[in-house]
């Protein structure tokens, strides 16, 4: 016969608050790598975006415009993001006028909270001042200042490499956006989309307004901000106390999970930055030739 004891009471209580203390521990590690290893998927997603922005223009000289005719769809506008899919492998969606059916894993942030159908979604966005130079004329030079944008029906024209005369390592090329952005009066979600329309908001663009205050994650009236901190895609609250993001067609960066924002230079590099960078050093980060130097706080 055996004599071991049984777990008594206050021993089992022992026990199972040891294992609640392990596992509070525990969890905020797991977040912690689960977090890292979206944002580095994120990152390398947008990797692959700048090298195909490189691909398209080894082939046709230029990096792709904003929207445009071309290709297979000489009679339609279409956006860069959609030009772009035979350069990230997906040509037989490009072929196929497919884009609104189908995931393309490359456009996704895997961080994006409102990622819930995906199909057909954008989570990155495109410096206007580098994919639709001529159109948005001399401006787009003059740092921290608003584009007069011309006709949107003009022809888009965007920079060859040449014309980053600031240097592709130090001009903007791509950040990363919400790919659900805001709500219709019906309750629908405004989606930024790769067959965004030239005459809607749903484009993938930053760069056309000023640049004049630090990053935040409340609404702005006008879009005078470095980007938005984790905003929402709806809320109830007006402008000044709202959260949620900022869609008109201008836009603004949002950082994913934090503050800090995920970008993509023109060289094809990608990192983060904080919110320690300036207002002025992001306005020169995003003018492809003023001539301005960026700010040491840029590699803060």
């Amino acid at each position: 016969m055996s004599n071991r004891r049984a777990f008594g009471l206050i021993e089992l209580l022992v026990v199972i608050a040891i294992l609640a203390i392990l596992l509070a521990l525990l969890l905020p590690a797991v977040q912690k790598v689960r977090q890292l290893a979206m944002r580095t998927q994120t990152m390398n997603n947008m990797k692959q975006c700048g090298l195909a922005m490189h691909g398209y223009h080894d082939a046709k000289k230029r990096f792709p415009d904003a929207f445009n005719t071309g290709g297979n769809f000489p009679n339609v506008d279409k956006t860069m993001w959609f030009h772009l899919l035979p350069y990230i492998e997906q040509a037989a969606v490009y072929q196929n006028d497919a884009a609104d059916k189908v995931v393309v894993v490359t456009y996704l942030a895997v961080d994006d909270p409102y990622n819930a159908n995906p199909t057909g979604k954008l989570n990155f966005s495109g410096n206007i001042r580098v994919f639709a130079y001529m159109t948005y004329g001399a401006d787009c030079n003059k740092a921290g200042v608003a584009m007069k944008v011309k006709d949107a029906k003009s022809k888009l024209v965007a920079l060859r490499i040449r014309d980053v005369l600031d240097g592709t390592s130090n001009t903007l090329m791509t950040t990363t956006r919400m790919s659900s952005c805001d709500r219709t009066p019906t309750g629908d979600p405004i989606s930024t989309r790769i067959n965004g329309d030239p005459g809607t908001p749903s484009g993938g663009y930053f760069g056309a307004t000023a640049v004049l205050n630090a990053p935040s994650p409340f609404y702005a009236a006008e879009p005078t901000i470095m980007y938005q901190i984790s905003p929402k895609d709806f809320d109830a609250l007006p402008p000044g106390q709202s959260v949620k993001c900022i869609n008109n067609a201008s836009g603004v960066p949002h950082s994913l999970g934090g503050g800090d924002l995920l970008i993509g230079m023109c060289d094809g590099s990608v990192r983060t930055i904080t919110a320690k960078v300036s207002p002025a050093t992001f306005a020169n980060a995003t003018s492809p030739a003023d001539g301005n130097i960026l700010g040491a706080d840029w590699n803060n």
